[in-house]
């Protein structure tokens, strides 16, 4: 019983493919939409880990560079006394 209703469901869904071009064409332009918003995406990752690498750089830099309060203030102090 279901091997007969299997292959005339499929039968169904075939002539109903066929027969309904405008729904085929749906199915297209979706997956043209999806193909679309995928690349996007893509883009948009690549983007976010180019900027996530320059703001590492960035914070390296930061961190590297001294700040007023790195540097001693004897000297200074020396050189208002003078």
């Amino acid at each position: 019983m279901v091997a007969g209703l299997i292959p005339r469901v499929l039968s169904q869904r075939m002539e109903d493919h066929n027969s309904n071009p405008a729904a085929v064409d749906a199915m297209s332009r979706v997956r043209g939409e999806i193909t679309q918003v995928k690349t996007v995406m893509i883009e948009n990752i690549e983007k976010v880990l180019d900027r996530g690498d320059k703001l590492e750089l960035l914070v390296d830099k930061t961190v590297r560079t001294p700040t007023p309060s790195q540097f001693s203030r004897v000297p200074q102090m020396a050189v208002a006394n003078s």
